[in-house]
């Protein structure tokens, strides 16, 4: 909510050498807190100090991670600075996902539920899994939908069914809803 009232309530200008500084610090600490995120999930030993660092680590590491994005698109929007990054952001290919989000973000939970809730037992992912699928043909579709889940996580299979439950519901609303605003204000 910062960032949105800075970007649209505020004229900042910002130096060159300062703006390429912290675009050096948001990247960099965005790529030491990937790195930090495996050595700290996997500790080697439960030494006191590595347990207080692990929790200082957990605590703030998602603050972090978002004041360090938070400057990407401020930089990409306000400043108009990092045109990789801006080009890659701004590209009309991500328009249809961003239409979708709001589906995506309902169904999502759905669909974890019903995918725990349907395990019959604990089920790893591993390449056997992968080629048993492969060479079985004649499989039920509960396996079939663990055997998606397990290859490709969550996303695309939510995106699959958020794209049926847009095009189903969300999209003819719109359309109800802009044809609707388009008479109020013809009157």
């Amino acid at each position: 909510m910062g960032l949105g009232f800075l970007l649209h309530n505020t004229e900042i200008k910002v130096n060159k050498f300062l703006d390429a500084f912290l675009w050096f610090l948001s990247l960099s600490t965005i790529f030491l807190i990937i790195l930090l995120s495996y050595s700290f999930s996997n500790p080697v030993n439960s030494d006191e100090t590595l347990l207080i660092s692990n929790a200082l680590f957990m605590s703030l590491h998602r603050i972090v991670w978002s004041l360090a994005l938070s400057y990407i698109i401020f930089a990409c929007e306000h400043l108009k600075s990092g045109s990789v990054v801006r080009f890659i952001l701004s590209h009309p290919s991500w328009k249809p996902i961003g239409t979708m989000g709001l589906s995506v973000y309902i169904t999502h939970v759905i669909f974890i539920l019903f995918m725990i809730y349907n395990q019959k037992q604990p089920y790893d992912f591993s390449l056997g899994n992968i080629v048993s699928w492969l060479t079985h043909v004649k499989k039920k579709f509960i396996e079939f939908l663990f055997q998606f889940h397990s290859f490709s996580g969550d996303l695309l299979p939510c995106f699959i069914i958020a794209i049926f439950f847009y095009l189903a519901i969300e999209a003819p609303i719109m359309i109800i809803e802009n044809f609707i605003y388009k008479k109020c204000k013809r009157s």
